[in-house]
């Protein structure tokens, strides 16, 4: 088993969503997270097809459609050229354990950096972003020099730029990914990959 990178940051704790889900009720959680899951979906889609045809996307959901455009308003603003977008990437850890991911998309400034994007459509801004971009700046087969978190939603956009050391976030992922294979050779891992 390969897991992804998704996955395996699930073994954190993360108290804020536990009281969140206690306090809606786990049907109301469901649907809102379902939901949110959709939207999420669709924006990635319109902002890879930007990103591949240059041109504007279009959706028929006017909350996907605000999010796409106030990032792609962001990426116009300045001259920035894509070098690759959606892109599903493969590695190793630094103790030999392999795992996966998909990218959201890598861009070139116009100082020439390049920076490893990762695209989020919720308003909760998690440290489990940090060891995220972390693991996919590995693997990637680029140089990265920046990592940035970009949270779009239907009033406005926030750039993140990640300040953690990358090799404090390695470590931390690496950590993870030792639990979360612990955790699957003693069957707490469903086949999807899941926490049990």
């Amino acid at each position: 088993m390969v897991p992804r990178v998704t996955n395996v940051l699930q073994t954190l704790n993360r108290p804020t969503l536990t009281a969140w889900r206690a306090a809606r009720g786990a049907a109301i959680a469901d649907q809102i997270m379902a939901d949110a899951a959709h939207t999420g979906t669709r924006v990635h889609s319109m902002i890879e097809s930007f990103h591949l045809s240059g041109a504007r996307p279009l959706s028929n959901s006017p909350r996907a459609q605000a999010m796409a455009d106030n990032y792609v308003q962001w990426f116009e603003a300045e001259p920035r050229a894509v070098i690759t977008a959606e892109r599903a990437v493969s590695g190793v850890s630094s103790r030999g354990l392999a795992y996966r991911g998909t990218l959201d998309a890598i861009i070139r400034d116009a100082n020439g950096r390049l920076i490893l994007l990762d695209i989020k459509t919720g308003n909760y801004m998690s440290v489990t972003y940090n060891l995220q971009t972390a693991a996919y700046a590995r693997i990637c087969g680029y140089d990265i020099t920046e990592r940035v978190v970009i949270q779009t939603s239907v009033s406005g956009l926030t750039a993140h730029t990640v300040t953690t050391s990358l090799s404090d976030d390695l470590s931390a992922f690496d950590g993870l990914l030792d639990v979360y294979m612990y955790l699957y050779n003693i069957g707490q891992i469903d086949d999807d990959g899941m926490l049990i």
